[in-house]
């Protein structure tokens, strides 16, 4: 079997253009599925990539897809993982009346931010491009496979308020040269100490107080599982600086039912302005109780707005 990155780059260009098309037709619940127009283009970009997974002996079209993909990105031009066909992109936008964020679809984008970084336990794993592609946010600001977050809103507990994005050109489906995202949820403040095991594993303490409290047999039963973009050794000196925060982003109801949590770093305190760093999921009542408590002095932490007991954010 060849190797992915043997594939021609036409066709990487191809899969990395149509992948965005393919995000705005997963979810069941759009109100606008039994148009006409947008059955016709759905069933044309699902033919489209059938073929372009039969050619590179890729898994058919699901959401195995989007990270299968970003892992050959690394070979080929840094734009590849974002742009792509703008024609057809500017088309499926007047369908489904909806916006082109950085890769994700604006109507479903709480949920979509819910991305997380694939092979994230072991050396080798996913790193930030040389030249800048997106922001931290978005699924595109690292080379490496990547599971993308679902196209559904239910159960959220943060609000995208506003977002910006700046371009090379007029063009909003093209390369990106910066941007930034009001959040609005709980923060809460974090450190992030790493297991003494092989790996990267990490223990979570909110507000001081360590969350991981089972037993745990292996390193993978640890709750919540941290799962960070890019790897690091250590976060001693975050620690040591109060730099690191999280927010609670989703959370289902019934035990096993998954709680996803938004891992930040603060870049600047007085704008409230933050970076993403990773992703936490925890699926145990207990735990997911302990997440959802309030600190004492959330009034005090570093944001933008701090009503309704709810902090207003920036993530760059």
């Amino acid at each position: 079997m060849p190797s992915m990155n043997s594939a021609p780059t036409g066709c990487w260009r191809g899969c990395f253009l149509l992948e965005p098309v393919q995000a705005f037709f997963t979810s069941e619940n759009d109100s606008s599925s039994g148009n006409a127009a947008r059955k016709t283009l759905r069933k044309s970009i699902q033919t489209v990539f059938r073929l372009l997974c039969q050619h590179l002996r890729m898994p058919p079209l699901s959401s195995s897809i989007h990270p299968t993909l970003s892992a050959g990105v690394g070979t080929h031009s840094p734009s590849d993982k974002l742009i792509a066909c703008p024609g057809i992109v500017k088309r499926m936008i007047e369908i489904v009346q909806d916006e082109y964020v950085a890769g994700m679809r604006r109507r479903y984008l709480e949920g979509e931010l819910l991305w997380m970084a694939c092979g994230n336990h072991q050396s080798g794993g996913c790193k930030r491009p040389r030249e800048y592609r997106a922001p931290t946010w978005s699924w595109a600001s690292i080379d490496g496979p990547v599971t993308p977050g679902e196209p559904r809103i239910q159960d959220s507990l943060i609000t995208v308020q506003d977002y910006h994005l700046d371009y090379r050109t007029d063009d909003k489906t093209a390369v990106i040269r910066g941007g930034w995202l009001r959040l609005r949820g709980v923060l809460r403040k974090t450190i992030l100490e790493r297991k003494v095991v092989e790996g990267h594993y990490w223990d979570i303490f909110l507000d001081g107080e360590k969350v991981n409290t089972q037993e745990e047999t292996e390193p993978t039963d640890c709750e919540p599982r941290v799962m960070l973009e890019i790897l690091q050794e250590d976060f001693d000196q975050e620690n040591a600086q109060g730099l690191l925060f999280c927010m609670c982003a989703r959370s289902k109801n019934g035990e096993g039912r998954g709680m996803y949590i938004l891992l930040l770093k603060m870049v600047q305190g007085e704008t409230g302005t933050f970076q993403r760093i990773g992703l936490a999921y925890a699926w145990s009542t207990k735990v997911k109780e302990w997440v959802l408590m309030r600190s004492p002095g959330e009034a005090q932490l570093p944001c933008l707005e701090y009503r309704d007991e709810l902090h207003s954010i920036c993530v760059i």
